[in-house]
C-alpha cells in the first residue's frame, strides 16, 4: 500500500495491528502507531481499541496501553475489557479491578465474562 495511492483505513490499520499481535510484534505494533497518528485515525474507535490490545495484552506497556484508553472517546465494552485483561495478564489484579469499579461508577454495560468478577466485589 505503501508504493500505491491507496490510503490505509481504520479497518486495515485494526487488521494489521491484530497482524503485530498475532506475531508479538510490539515494536512493529508501534511502527503502526505512528502510521496511526500520521494519518489521523486516533479517533477510531476500531484503531484504538486495537492499539489497546497489542499493547495490554502482551504486558509489552501498560503505560501506553493507559495512555491510548484514556484517549479513546466513546470507550465500549472491548475497550474496558481489553485494559482489565492487560492489567490482568501483567500480574496487576489491583490495577484491573480499579479500572472494573472505574468501569461499572461510567455505567458501561456488562457482559458475561466481567459478570465474575462483578461477583467478586460484591
Amino acid at each position: 500500500m505503501r508504493y500505491t495511492d491507496v490510503r490505509p483505513n481504520e479497518f486495515t490499520l485494526s487488521s494489521t495491528l491484530k497482524a503485530c499481535k498475532g506475531i508479538n510484534s510490539s515494536s512493529r505494533g508501534a511502527l503502526v502507531h505512528g502510521l496511526v497518528l500520521k494519518q489521523g485515525m486516533s479517533g477510531s474507535l476500531y484503531v484504538s481499541n486495537a492499539l489497546l490490545d497489542v499493547y495490554a495484552t502482551r504486558c509489552v506497556n501498560m503505560d501506553e496501553a493507559s495512555a491510548v484508553f484514556h484517549e479513546i472517546r466513546g470507550k465500549n465494552d472491548v475497550s474496558w475489557t481489553t485494559l482489565i485483561a492487560g492489567y490482568t495478564h501483567c500480574g496487576d489484579g489491583y490495577m484491573a479491578l480499579n479500572v472494573f469499579r472505574r468501569m461499572l461508577s461510567k455505567n458501561a454495560r456488562l457482559y458475561h465474562i466481567l459478570y465474575s468478577m462483578k461477583y467478586y466485589l460484591q
